[in-house]
């Protein structure tokens, strides 16, 4: 069974209204929008290759308007929180006897 579809302009929409955009962020705003509906608008057999080619620019977007949650988080002074992975391999570094944190070892450190 397949999920519906989310549209993201309306999401996009919600989230203007709820932010603090400045005049000055009218064409940033303007491009989120066109990348929301180039995304909205690919048909069902393009949706991926058009979401993994805008995806990454829309969020990049948003995040310059500090409307996303990693944004908003280092606005306010905190730190982006670790990826799931990052912080998996954090906790293997870390749990390896003589390891220095940010330093490969093993195969890789040769490579």
């Amino acid at each position: 069974m397949l999920t519906p579809r989310v549209l993201l302009g309306p999401e996009v929409e919600k989230s203007i209204s709820s932010a603090q955009i400045l005049p000055r962020d009218a064409g940033a705003i303007a491009l989120v929008r066109h990348y929301a509906a180039l995304i909205d608008g690919a048909s069902d057999d393009k949706l991926m290759g058009v979401a993994s080619d805008i995806g990454p620019k829309l969020l990049a977007a948003l995040a310059a308007l500090h409307m996303t949650p990693a944004s908003r988080s280092t606005e306010k002074g905190g730190v982006p929180s670790a990826t799931p992975a990052g912080a998996a391999l954090a906790g293997l570094r870390a749990s390896t006897p003589g390891a220095v944190p940010g330093r490969a070892t093993g195969a890789a450190a040769v490579a």
